[in-house]
């Protein structure tokens, strides 16, 4: 058997058969449809429960607007006792604790309505940047899309590599990379602050166009 390349194919010919293992690929651009950021809130305070309880209404505020145009996730907590050192000395003063959510949403004005939390003196916010990203359900489609068109392109090979070697080619196997590549979009970072009703009503990124490219790699075979 002997192997060689050509193109950017590996191709191995026998006494039988000529085998051709080729990587194709497909890509396309799409308009982010779905924007993603995150959120944590810290709160310092005398005691745990008083935190928790302050995260309780947190969350509870945000349920309400869960199915509404915006989806928040999260919840999780932590909380930790806080010292202060004085000449080497250890000296409690309190506790400390935080939350974190992640939201999707397609409009910004939903963000900030989820974020009227008004916070008090001893609670502040920190806003993590506003992406635009693909949701899920566009993403599935697209990657329909992309190896409909990568199968098409296999296909096209088999019949111009039938009329170069002059012999049946068929296409035998069809191999996806499972991660696609996605080019980022702009994004804005965000300043930690007090009350969160003024935090990004002019801070929405640009939609700007990704571009997707989904990989395969290709089987070949000629006899």
């Amino acid at each position: 058997m002997k192997k060689f390349i050509l193109a950017s194919a590996l191709i191995a010919i026998s006494a039988n058969a000529t085998v051709i293992l080729d990587e194709i690929s497909s890509s396309t651009q799409i308009t982010p449809d779905m924007m993603t950021s995150s959120f944590t809130i810290t709160k310092k305070a005398k005691s745990p429960s008083q935190i928790l309880d302050s995260f309780k209404n947190i969350n509870e505020h945000l349920k309400e607007f869960n199915n509404k145009g915006i989806k928040c996730i999260g919840g999780a907590s932590n909380v930790s006792p806080e010292y202060k050192y004085t000449n080497n000395v250890q000296t409690h003063i309190g506790y400390v604790g935080s939350i974190s959510y992640s939201c999707e949403f397609k409009k910004i004005e939903k963000y900030n309505e989820a974020l009227d939390i008004r916070l008090n003196k001893d609670e502040t916010i920190s806003l993590n940047p506003i992406n635009w990203v693909v949701s899920p359900q566009a993403r599935t489609q697209i990657d329909k899309e992309l190896e409909y068109d990568i199968y098409q392109k296999s296909m096209s090979k088999s019949e111009e590599l039938s009329k170069i070697f002059n012999k049946n080619c068929k296409l035998e196997e069809v191999n996806f990379l499972n991660q696609a590549n996605v080019y980022p979009t702009q994004r804005f970072a965000m300043k930690s602050m007090v009350a969160a009703t003024d935090a990004i009503s002019e801070f929405e990124p640009i939609q700007s166009d990704q571009t997707i490219s989904k990989k395969a790699y290709v089987t070949i075979k000629c006899e």
